[in-house]
């Protein structure tokens, strides 16, 4: 992902509490000027008659994003992003999105919940499926009078 698209940038699942609290200003927000992309990363029916919502459950939007906390805001300038918030926190969302008048009728701050990249052994995986891993490995002289096992074992190769 070397380039994002303008405009805002949410990641969600529905299995979040918050995100479920923000899902209906998703709509509001993708009704305005900013170009809205919504990344999901449970259930594909989030955020249902939202354009632009796309399925995510393979995480590699949310890893390439580092995405710890949902839900997220992003704003992207220019193809590079120029600021985030996590979870929900009225000022945040109404600063990064530009709408003054945005969630006027819920709390004023609730945290987000995290991200399915943070599962245990998700971000492992996602690193060796999506990231840059590179591994390396040297060689190791052994004593022909030693035991491989053994000597495997004194270095804590077990």
């Amino acid at each position: 992902m070397n380039s994002l698209p303008d405009g805002l940038i949410v990641i969600a699942k529905r299995e979040c509490p918050t995100c479920v609290l923000v899902e209906p200003l998703l709509r509001e927000l993708a009704q305005g000027a900013t170009p809205l992309t919504v990344y999901v990363q449970d259930d594909p029916d989030y955020a249902a008659g939202v354009p632009n919502v796309i399925d995510d459950r393979s995480l590699e939007h949310s890893y390439r994003l580092n995405i710890e906390i949902v839900p997220t805001l992003i704003r992207v300038e220019g193809g590079r992003e120029v600021e985030r918030t996590y979870g929900w926190h009225r000022g945040d969302w109404q600063r990064i999105s530009g709408r003054d008048d945005l969630g006027l009728d819920l709390p004023a701050l609730r945290p987000g919940c995290g991200s399915k990249t943070l599962d245990p052994g998700v971000a492992e995986e996602l690193a060796v499926r999506f990231g840059d891993v590179s591994f390396a490995s040297r060689s190791v002289e052994i004593a022909g009078s030693e035991d491989v096992m053994e000597a495997c074992f004194e270095r804590g190769w077990t």
